[in-house]
């Protein structure tokens, strides 16, 4: 059974704002990156996604530092073709923290990072900017009106 989330709180203990109501996870050669709020925007005629993450230093983001270090790595040594892919897994979250959407994609690799504020002597983290290229998408919409239960 799935422990209860205080509103306001996720599983990572980020705060759960409107303005962010998306979560990336994914799994890679690597290892798996654990849940992450972001801003995503999508271009679906590039098969491109790309997510905006704040940073403010949290242990949570090991792991996507240590699979954007891997492509990078493997930039210089391997043509994109050559690559081990991963899977990545977008939710669309609702302000009461149910699930409205969830999009799964295959065949993910990060192709360009941006660390866009990296003045730490104004605010205590960074933004950081990933666009991630892939080969396929399965998309799930839940209702987020479904009808009421008349089974009693």
């Amino acid at each position: 059974m799935k422990k209860p989330i205080p509103m306001g709180i996720s599983e990572n203990e980020f705060t759960f704002s409107s303005k962010t109501p998306w979560t990336i996870e994914g799994t890679f050669p690597t290892g798996n990156i654990q849940k992450i709020f972001v801003r995503v925007n999508q271009n679906k005629e590039s098969n491109k996604i790309t997510t905006t993450i704040h940073d403010s230093g949290n242990d949570i983001l090991k792991n996507l530092y240590e699979v954007i270090g891997y492509y990078y790595k493997l930039g210089f040594e391997k043509q994109p073709e050559e690559l081990e892919l991963g899977k990545l897994k977008l939710t669309l979250w609702n302000s009461v923290e149910e699930i409205i959407e969830t999009r799964d994609y295959d065949g993910v690799c990060p192709i360009s990072v941006c660390f866009c504020d990296l003045d730490h002597s104004s605010c205590d983290g960074t933004c950081i900017e990933i666009d991630w290229k892939y080969s396929s998408k399965v998309q799930e919409l839940k209702d987020p009106f479904p009808e009421p239960s008349t089974s009693l």
